[in-house]
């Protein structure tokens, strides 16, 4: 192959690295629908299920805030107009002498149609004291706050967040992966319930559990993951959390062929401990081993490659493999054409009328 064609080929290669190169995500969070404004009275969460409609002007939805008071846990779901449930988790008020203010519940992003309406629901458990404050109607425009189900004619304080995605994505709309906790959305169970006293050994227990802290810039999430029970016949898993002083309580559910689960109802710089049970029908498993794991949002910008909807750190496996591999290609080609140009001036400094060998 001659020099130029050489050439050519370095340019060539080095065009192709730079197309493949990772884009910056221009996919920022931004708030979408709210009522924010004026909201001073509360209705408590004790044993209802407390919701608030809205119409989402952008295609994909990540994080919804609402302006609750007092504590206790509760769950927290969007649900479309047909009540299928697209996410779910646990949120939990400030707490018992706290002042009121906005909580924030972050998940995966998840698909959603503009204009169509949505609901974002609070259920609570008998007994706790959270209150999620309120306002009258004309707070917001495009939906209203019901009461188990009935409208109250009230709009109750709330924010969407998202982004319009303009390429092509991964989005989980449904939770059938087994992430976000919203695969218990049909099954019965409460999230945030204390672990069930009806334990045996004859299920055997997951082992090797291990929890990793998956945050981004923009959004909190850790990664639980185990292996597998050594009992074959088991419904699935529950994985449970606890931080702080608290119990531990329901996080995700998954089927028996899922072994990982994510949760993203998390606060900031927070130690979170996670155990594991097998379960089969009303029987779970003993306790896993604990894994424990600090969330905490990533310090480095976030990029998101092309095969990738969510973004992911500079110091990810797949940039960092990337960059390697571009680097030893720009100094082989390098290499290469260097060694050609000094071919090329040996050729050219040899005596011409020295017979040929």
């Amino acid at each position: 192959m001659s020099k130029i064609y050489r050439t050519v080929f370095l340019i060539a290669a080095l065009a192709l690295v730079l197309s493949l190169a990772p884009k910056a995500s221009a996919e920022t969070s931004t708030i979408d629908q709210s009522c924010a404004s004026g909201i001073a009275s509360n209705m408590g969460l004790a044993g209802v299920d407390l919701s608030q409609s809205f119409k989402p002007a952008l295609n994909r939805l990540n994080k919804v805030s609402v302006y609750l008071g007092k504590a206790g846990s509760m769950i927290v779901r969007i649900s479309n107009s047909s009540g299928e449930f697209i996410t779910s988790g646990i949120l939990a008020g400030p707490g018992a002498g706290v002042s009121d203010q906005w909580m924030n519940f972050n998940f995966s992003a998840v698909e959603v149609t503009p204009g169509q309406t949505y609901y974002v629901h609070l259920v609570g458990s008998a007994g706790i004291s959270a209150v999620w404050f309120y306002r009258d109607n004309s707070c917001y425009a495009n939906g209203t706050g019901y009461k188990n189900g009935a409208t109250i004619n009230r709009d109750f304080g709330f924010a969407t967040y998202g982004y319009n995605q303009t390429s092509g994505g991964n989005s989980n709309t449904n939770g059938s992966s087994g992430t976000t906790n919203s695969n218990t959305n049909s099954s019965g169970i409460t999230l945030g319930t204390a672990p069930s006293t009806n334990t045996t050994s004859d299920i055997g227990s997951p082992t090797d559990v291990k929890a990793k802290n998956q945050s981004t810039k923009t959004e909190l999430k850790t990664k639980i993951e185990w292996t597998k029970s050594s009992t074959d016949e088991i419904d699935g898993y529950k994985v449970y959390r606890k931080n702080g002083g608290s119990e531990y309580g329901l996080a995700a559910q998954t089927t028996k062929d899922i072994l990982n689960a994510t949760d993203t109802n998390l606060t900031d710089k927070t130690e979170y401990t996670y155990m594991v049970r097998a379960y089969k029908g009303d029987e779970e498993s003993l306790n896993s081993n604990e894994a424990t794991v600090t969330a905490k949002k990533s310090t480095l910008k976030g990029i998101t490659l092309t095969a990738f909807e969510n973004p992911i750190s500079w110091t990810h496996p797949l940039v960092i493999a990337f960059f390697v591999l571009a680097f030893l290609a720009i100094l082989f080609f390098l290499g290469w054409y260097i060694r050609d140009l000094r071919k090329a001036k040996v050729v050219k400094t040899e005596d011409p009328t020295k017979p040929a060998i």
